[in-house]
């Protein structure tokens, strides 16, 4: 029983949290709402078949998206050196479905950014 519990304790502990977080924040300047969501596929620029799980950013607002890790790290994970974040107007995301938005390729604007972009931008987005 002992070295089951030292076990579980050993696995809990592998499992913890990095203690570092990277993070972006999108401004979105329109007057309207607007969703994204970040590809990994660059340079395949298509939207993605499944529909993803897309953030909304309300308008004339800003969102801070965050996960753990660093930077490097995320990039390194990925196929090319280039990530895509994809904006909707949330507007046309109600109104079609997911395959006539990726059929009609329906986003407002798509920035494909290296590493270095995001660091140039000090990691923000501005819509428009």
């Amino acid at each position: 029983m002992k070295i089951l519990c030292f076990l579980g304790v050993l696995l809990l502990k592998a499992c913890e949290a990095p203690d570092v977080q990277h993070y972006f924040k999108i401004n979105n300047n329109a007057n309207h709402t607007i969703s994204y969501y970040v590809g990994e596929s660059y340079p395949d620029t298509l939207i993605v078949q499944t529909k993803p799980i897309l953030k909304t950013v309300q308008s004339n607002s800003s969102f801070k998206e965050s996960d753990w890790g660093t930077w490097d790290e995320r990039f390194s994970q990925i196929e090319g050196d280039t990530l895509s974040v994809f904006i909707f107007h949330t507007d046309t995301l109600n109104k079609y479905t997911w395959e006539e938005v990726r059929e009609g390729y329906m986003i407002l604007k798509r920035y494909d950014l290296s590493l270095e972009d995001l660091k140039q931008n000090n990691w923000t987005i501005t819509y428009p």
